[in-house]
């Protein structure tokens, strides 16, 4: 739903808070919603923003630690 505003915005990007979501379910581990994660990571890394990932439970921030280090966006 903020896609347009960040987009306008990208310029100032300087930090994002980030989750996957599918339908109205959202705050959910990354890869498994309907967003292009990948997406947003680049415009992370083009603009050198931070992340902080936001996730309902331990078992969904784990995942997406996993899922950015096995796309080469952590060490």
């Amino acid at each position: 739903a903020d896609e347009d505003y960040i987009l306008e915005n990208k310029r100032y990007l300087k930090h994002m808070h980030m989750h996957d979501a599918a339908g109205d379910k959202n705050h959910l581990a990354l890869g498994t919603g309907e967003l292009d994660i990948a997406k947003y990571c680049a415009l992370a890394r083009e603009h050198n923003c931070r992340i902080v990932l936001e996730t309902k439970t331990i078992e969904g921030l784990r995942q997406s630690v996993e899922w950015m280090r096995h796309r080469g966006y952590m060490e």
